[in-house]
């Protein structure tokens, strides 16, 4: 595992809350992984993740989303934080995370209830057959990925404001996420991008993976409101 942090040059802050930003990513990393490879039944090969924090975000900051469709999901901070919670996938990612989920995935496709498992192998979907990729057009697989990513962006969120409160001491919760496709980058364009006051800051957590060969990307995109950020800032002197 390789952990990188980045942060804005205009941006001032002291070097012990810096030091409170790398203790965030590197235990937010860390419960990451633990849940990729035990909830998901995954074996992570390797890993690198970093943190930004930037004053706007435009896709460009995004560098390995490409013009494809893009995966969203998203969630609101309450309780002693305000702000948006987001993560974010390229197509070809998505398309990556559910090659990886597959073991996982097959046992959601039994053809009945009472089907026995020593017979999955012959029930396994076409999409699902070694060596051939998932079709973006199957609905199936579209509706039980956008299911488990949810279910995976509902967990992430978690990870993040249960660390919050870990290293910030701030309570802090998230609603129900919401998944959305964003076909031509405008809807995240017009979020990311928006101007918005000089002192707004978003942290831009970036993780890739290597899981059974396939490489994929999630960014998770912490906004938090002007006065939580504060409030992050202020707590830990």
């Amino acid at each position: 595992m390789r952990i990188r942090k980045k942060t804005a040059k205009h941006l001032s802050i002291s070097k012990n809350q810096f030091e409170y930003f790398d203790r965030f990513l590197v235990a937010s990393t860390r419960k990451t992984l633990e849940v990729l490879e035990t909830m998901f039944s995954l074996n992570i090969e390797s890993s690198d993740s970093s943190i930004k924090i930037l004053p706007t975000v435009d896709v460009k900051h995004l560098e390995l989303l490409s013009s494809d469709p893009l995966f969203v999901i998203s969630s609101e901070m309450t309780g002693e934080m305000h702000g948006r919670l987001k993560l974010l996938m390229s197509k070809n990612d998505f398309t990556s995370l559910g090659e990886a989920l597959k073991p996982t995935l097959k046992l959601l496709f039994l053809s009945s209830p009472d089907a026995d498992l020593s017979t999955l192998e012959d029930q396994t979907p076409k999409w699902m057959e070694e060596g051939r990729r998932p079709d973006p057009d199957d609905s199936v697989f579209l509706n039980l990925m956008m299911d488990t990513s949810t279910e995976l962006g509902n967990i992430l969120f978690g990870i993040y404001t249960d660390t919050i409160y870990e290293v910030f001491d701030l309570h802090t919760h998230h609603s129900l996420p919401e998944f959305s496709r964003d076909n031509d980058h405008q809807y995240i364009q017009e979020v990311l991008s928006s101007p918005g006051p000089k002192s707004k800051q978003h942290m831009l957590i970036q993780n890739d993976f290597t899981i059974l060969e396939n490489h994929f990307a999630l960014w998770c995109l912490i906004s938090p409101s002007k006065k939580s950020l504060q409030t992050m800032l202020d707590r830990v002197g």
